[in-house]
């Protein structure tokens, strides 16, 4: 197990140096860093001057070295918008995108695993059926068109909820819904497909063949077993939470990460764009960590896979 988990971690310290080579390459993938930091009506004499002075004539490598040195200690560069540290920025602003993002997990993870349940149940039955289709169409609806969909009708028609911002606890329910809407689908057929496997299974018919209530073969022998691959598929969703935070937040001007790193995307603030590259694929990188490092620990087929 000990092997396994520091396998893991190392391949994902190189994950985490390859997603630093790309965060750094984004400087040069949107031009000229020196011009963009002095703007367009800078002279060619004043973008040589800020080229010089912030080493951007210097080789690639060198470059990249000193990037990640900096970055090590925290040092991301500094917004051309606002002069503030880029880290800083997105940092104030994390907050606010791991609140939709918890609040969105929790609520599509908790009714995926419902739906799954009850229709890995009645496998073959109208709700089973009802349960693949709600899935498949909820996962085909663009995030933005089912963000305005849900302002149109609970804010603007209604008046029930807010349509923008972020001022209280009633201003998270559109956007997490909104967000969790895509991922309920997901979570109830990953439900549904591992529950069936699992209510197949050998020890699964020896706890009925002895007597034991439905109630308690159901939760105690089955969806024990076939929270395994639940656990699995929460880490696979978050990179696809952070991509639909974005959508979102736009959406509903939730001042998150996402948001922010939109619009320093159209106004070509290069650190803020880098930092948040690196802060969102770092949270990826450890959450998958800790998933696989859970992983072993609850299932001992990992364990005596292992120490072979």
């Amino acid at each position: 197990m000990r092997s396994r988990f520091m396998n893991r971690l190392l391949h994902s310290i190189l994950v985490v140096v390859g997603i630093s080579a790309i965060t750094f390459l984004l400087m040069y993938l949107a031009g000229d860093p020196a011009v963009l930091i002095a703007g367009d009506d800078a002279t060619p004499a004043q973008v040589q001057a800020i080229r010089e002075a912030n080493g951007f004539d210097r080789p690639i490598l060198v470059q990249f070295f000193d990037w990640l040195w900096h970055a090590i200690q925290g040092d991301l560069g500094t917004s051309y918008r606002n002069g503030l540290p880029a880290l800083l920025v997105v940092l104030q602003a994390l907050p606010n995108s791991l609140l939709l993002i918890g609040t969105a997990l929790a609520l599509s993870s908790a009714a995926g695993i419902m739906f799954g349940i009850l229709a890995a149940v009645r496998r073959g039955g109208k709700f089973d059926q009802a349960v693949i289709a709600v899935s498949v169409f909820f996962q085909s609806l663009p995030t933005f068109w089912l963000g305005i969909v849900a302002i149109l009708i609970f804010s603007a028609t209604l008046r029930w909820l807010p349509t923008s911002g972020f001022r209280g606890a009633e201003y998270l329910i559109l956007p997490a819904l909104t967000l969790a809407a895509f991922q309920v689908g997901t979570f109830a057929r990953i439900v549904r497909s591992s529950m069936l496997e699992v209510l197949d299974s050998d020890f699964v018919r020896t706890a009925r063949a002895k007597g034991a209530a439905p109630r308690v073969v159901l939760f105690s022998h089955a969806l024990r077993n076939a929270a395994l691959p639940i656990i699995t598929i929460i880490g696979l969703e978050l990179g696809g939470l952070f991509g639909g935070a974005i959508v979102t937040e736009t959406v509903f001007g939730w001042p998150g990460i996402s948001r922010l790193a939109l619009s320093a995307i159209t106004a070509r603030d290069m650190p803020v764009v880098q930092a948040f590259v690196l802060v969102v694929g770092l949270l990826v990188v450890i959450t998958n960590l800790v998933i696989d490092f859970l992983y072993t620990r609850l299932d001992p087929r990992t364990r005596v896979g292992v120490s072979k």
